[in-house]
Protein backbone atom coordinates (compact mmCIF):
# COMPACT_ATOMS: atom_id res chain seq x y z
CA UNK A 1 0.00 0.00 0.00
CA UNK A 2 3.08 2.72 0.81
CA UNK A 3 4.82 1.55 -2.78
CA UNK A 4 1.58 2.74 -4.47
CA UNK A 5 0.97 5.98 -2.52
CA UNK A 6 4.76 6.78 -3.10
CA UNK A 7 4.40 6.13 -6.94
CA UNK A 8 0.93 8.48 -6.60
CA UNK A 9 2.77 11.11 -4.91
CA UNK A 10 5.63 10.99 -7.90
CA UNK A 11 2.95 11.09 -10.63
CA UNK A 12 2.05 14.13 -8.96
CA UNK A 13 4.46 15.53 -8.47
CA UNK A 14 5.63 15.05 -11.55
CA UNK A 15 3.10 16.66 -13.23
CA UNK A 16 2.88 19.59 -11.10
CA UNK A 17 6.91 20.17 -12.29
CA UNK A 18 5.64 19.66 -15.99
CA UNK A 19 2.59 22.26 -15.73
CA UNK A 20 5.13 24.78 -14.30
CA UNK A 21 7.43 24.50 -17.58
CA UNK A 22 9.99 23.00 -15.56
CA UNK A 23 12.99 23.02 -17.64
CA UNK A 24 15.85 20.37 -17.03
CA UNK A 25 19.43 21.98 -16.65
CA UNK A 26 20.64 20.62 -20.22
CA UNK A 27 17.68 22.67 -22.24
CA UNK A 28 18.81 25.81 -20.36
CA UNK A 29 22.51 24.93 -21.44
CA UNK A 30 21.58 23.97 -25.28
CA UNK A 31 19.37 26.99 -25.73
CA UNK A 32 22.17 29.53 -24.71
CA UNK A 33 24.76 30.89 -26.85
CA UNK A 34 27.33 29.01 -25.20
CA UNK A 35 28.27 25.60 -26.42
CA UNK A 36 28.27 23.02 -24.25
CA UNK A 37 31.48 21.02 -25.55
CA UNK A 38 34.62 19.18 -23.81
CA UNK A 39 36.18 16.17 -25.96
CA UNK A 40 39.36 15.95 -26.68
CA UNK A 41 39.33 17.89 -29.85
CA UNK A 42 38.37 20.98 -28.08
CA UNK A 43 41.48 20.16 -25.64
CA UNK A 44 43.83 19.88 -29.16
CA UNK A 45 42.05 23.04 -29.94
CA UNK A 46 42.74 25.27 -26.91
CA UNK A 47 46.45 23.51 -26.84
CA UNK A 48 47.70 24.85 -30.26
CA UNK A 49 46.21 27.88 -30.52
CA UNK A 50 47.66 31.07 -30.92
CA UNK A 51 48.58 33.35 -27.89
CA UNK A 52 46.67 36.26 -28.70
CA UNK A 53 48.91 38.69 -26.64
CA UNK A 54 51.74 38.24 -29.51
CA UNK A 55 51.62 40.22 -32.65
CA UNK A 56 51.26 38.44 -35.98
CA UNK A 57 53.93 37.13 -37.73
CA UNK A 58 55.25 39.07 -40.30
CA UNK A 59 56.82 37.04 -43.15
CA UNK A 60 56.15 33.21 -41.84
CA UNK A 61 58.95 31.03 -43.56
CA UNK A 62 62.82 32.34 -45.02
CA UNK A 63 63.19 35.63 -43.40
CA UNK A 64 64.50 36.94 -46.59
CA UNK A 65 62.55 35.74 -49.59
CA UNK A 66 64.15 35.32 -52.81
CA UNK A 67 62.84 37.58 -55.35
CA UNK A 68 61.77 36.20 -58.67
CA UNK A 69 63.10 36.15 -61.67
CA UNK A 70 61.35 37.23 -64.91
CA UNK A 71 62.83 34.56 -67.93
CA UNK A 72 61.87 34.87 -71.80
CA UNK A 73 61.52 31.96 -73.84
CA UNK A 74 62.21 32.99 -77.75
CA UNK A 75 61.17 32.86 -80.16
CA UNK A 76 58.00 31.43 -78.46
CA UNK A 77 58.11 34.46 -76.04
CA UNK A 78 56.33 32.71 -72.91
CA UNK A 79 57.73 34.22 -69.99
CA UNK A 80 57.83 32.55 -66.60
CA UNK A 81 58.84 33.44 -63.13
CA UNK A 82 61.96 31.67 -62.10
CA UNK A 83 64.42 31.57 -58.63
CA UNK A 84 68.12 31.84 -58.74
CA UNK A 85 69.67 27.84 -58.88
CA UNK A 86 66.73 26.38 -60.23
CA UNK A 87 68.08 23.94 -63.11
CA UNK A 88 66.95 25.48 -66.64
CA UNK A 89 65.87 22.44 -67.59
CA UNK A 90 63.19 22.50 -65.33
CA UNK A 91 62.05 25.98 -65.72
CA UNK A 92 62.08 25.48 -69.71
CA UNK A 93 59.56 22.64 -68.99
CA UNK A 94 57.22 24.69 -66.66
CA UNK A 95 56.87 27.39 -69.32
CA UNK A 96 56.22 24.24 -71.54
CA UNK A 97 59.08 25.23 -74.03
CA UNK A 98 60.09 22.18 -75.83
CA UNK A 99 63.93 21.78 -75.43
CA UNK A 100 65.66 18.74 -77.01
CA UNK A 101 67.88 16.29 -75.14
CA UNK A 102 70.58 13.85 -75.79
CA UNK A 103 72.34 12.65 -72.87
CA UNK A 104 71.51 14.51 -69.94
CA UNK A 105 74.87 15.02 -68.76
CA UNK A 106 76.00 17.59 -70.85
CA UNK A 107 78.58 15.87 -72.84
CA UNK A 108 76.43 15.76 -76.37
CA UNK A 109 75.78 19.92 -76.48
CA UNK A 110 71.79 18.83 -77.82
CA UNK A 111 69.97 21.06 -75.24
CA UNK A 112 72.54 24.15 -76.27
CA UNK A 113 70.21 27.35 -75.82
CA UNK A 114 71.33 30.97 -75.77
CA UNK A 115 71.23 32.07 -72.62
CA UNK A 116 71.61 36.48 -72.38
CA UNK A 117 74.05 35.98 -75.48
CA UNK A 118 75.85 33.10 -74.41
CA UNK A 119 75.73 29.52 -75.11
CA UNK A 120 75.00 27.37 -72.09
CA UNK A 121 73.92 23.45 -71.83
CA UNK A 122 70.55 23.57 -70.21
CA UNK A 123 70.91 20.28 -68.79
CA UNK A 124 73.63 21.56 -66.85
CA UNK A 125 73.02 25.02 -66.10
CA UNK A 126 70.97 26.52 -63.50
CA UNK A 127 69.63 30.27 -63.26
CA UNK A 128 71.99 32.33 -61.82
CA UNK A 129 71.84 35.77 -59.52
CA UNK A 130 70.89 38.63 -61.58
CA UNK A 131 69.98 42.22 -60.43
CA UNK A 132 66.56 42.55 -58.84
CA UNK A 133 64.04 43.62 -61.30
CA UNK A 134 66.38 42.68 -64.70
CA UNK A 135 65.04 40.09 -67.08
CA UNK A 136 66.25 37.15 -68.56
CA UNK A 137 66.21 35.71 -72.13
CA UNK A 138 66.59 32.45 -73.40
CA UNK A 139 67.06 31.98 -76.73
CA UNK A 140 65.49 28.25 -78.10
CA UNK A 141 67.22 26.88 -81.58
CA UNK A 142 64.77 25.53 -83.86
Amino acid sequence: MISILICFLSICLLQKCLSLNYKPFYTTIIKSNKSLSMGLGDLLNKAFANDPNLPPAQNPGLSKAPEPIVVEFLPSKKVIKAYAGQQLSSIAQAAGVEIKYGCKKGTCGTCSVSFNGSIVKTCQTSLPNVAKGSKVTITVPK
